[in-house]
């Protein structure tokens, strides 16, 4: 029985890959960017190559920090939203996955597990978009930024991006994609 568990495991570690590690946050002197109502942040990131069978998000985790919200009023939301122009656009009949936070704390990581299957089309550009409800930039969750810099030699087709839009209309802007650019604190999990 240990054999078959064994080698179970095996095979469910096969079949997941890492699309994005953007690394976890510095230690001493961690920098990020608020969420709020007017202010949603994406990272930008490529589906698998060559899958041919098909792909879907099995999980995302976050680094964030939440030491000024309302535990009792917060909420974020994730969602992966193909790329039109360059830019993040989610889908109408999309709904994001919400999720209240009650953990106040300068440091916290969350595993984010889609409640609807995300399904990717092969080395397609896609985005892992946060929303929030609060208002006040000094209440937000701030999305740390990774340790990992990306430039041409790491991110060669440039995927791995920042976005975030300037008001709750959703218009998205994207960060230059400069040599030893970080982006937020996140790893993108795909089971194939």
């Amino acid at each position: 029985m240990g054999l078959v568990k064994f080698f179970g495991l095996l095979l469910s570690a096969a079949s997941a890959q890492v699309l994005l590690d953007s690394g976890a946050p510095e230690d001493n002197l961690p920098w990020g960017s608020p969420v709020t109502t007017d202010q949603a942040l994406a990272v930008g990131f490529r589906s698998l190559s060559g899958c041919n069978v098909g792909q879907s998000i099995d999980y995302a985790n976050i680094t964030v920090n939440t030491a000024n919200i309302d535990t009792k009023a917060t909420w974020i939301a994730l969602d992966i939203c193909p790329t039109v122009n360059n830019l993040p656009v989610c889908d109408k009949g999309s709904t994001p996955d919400r999720f209240p936070i009650h953990t106040a704390s300068k440091r916290i990581q969350f595993q984010w597990f889609p409640s609807a299957a995300k399904k990717l089309l092969d080395d397609t550009r896609y985005w892992l978009v946060m929303t929030s409800n609060v208002v006040e930039m000094g209440q937000a969750v701030i999305w740390y930024d990774g340790r990992t810099r990306f430039g041409p030699k790491s991110d060669p087709k440039n995927d791995t991006l920042s976005a975030f839009t300037l008001s709750s209309n959703m218009d998205w802007v994207v960060d230059e994609a400069k040599d030893g650019r970080t982006v937020a604190s996140v790893q993108i999990v795909a089971k194939v």
